[in-house]
């Protein structure tokens, strides 16, 4: 799945809100237990607003601020890429690709 934001907002600030605990708890659908922002951290991810708590493990695996963040989340890989469109706005990819058992590979971009 692949989705297009467009924000008006300064690149900084978007990168904290793909990362940083305070700006992730008020638009993501988890709590993180860490930052999101360095490869190799191991983030522990709780739903929000769920009918039951449901908490998975997370490894950040790419984090080229401000302009690329990766990481793994529910069987499947999450890939932010953030770019500048002119005029203030910044233009969002979103990407989630589900890992497929037998290969142990996912169909995301690099």
């Amino acid at each position: 799945m692949r989705v297009e934001i467009r924000v008006y907002a300064f690149t900084e600030k978007v990168w904290q809100a793909l990362t940083e605990l305070a700006h992730l708890r008020e638009w993501a659908p988890f709590d993180a237990d860490r930052s999101l922002g360095r490869v190799g951290a191991a983030v522990k991810l709780t739903t929000v607003g769920a009918p039951k708590p449901h908490v998975t493990e997370a490894t950040v695996t790419r984090a080229d601020a401000p302009k690329v963040l990766e990481y793994n989340w529910g069987g499947g890989d999450v890939r932010w890429e953030l770019e500048a469109s002119g005029g203030g706005w910044q233009r969002l990819n979103a990407e989630y690709a589900k890992q497929f058992e037998k290969s142990g590979t996912s169909r995301m971009r690099t």
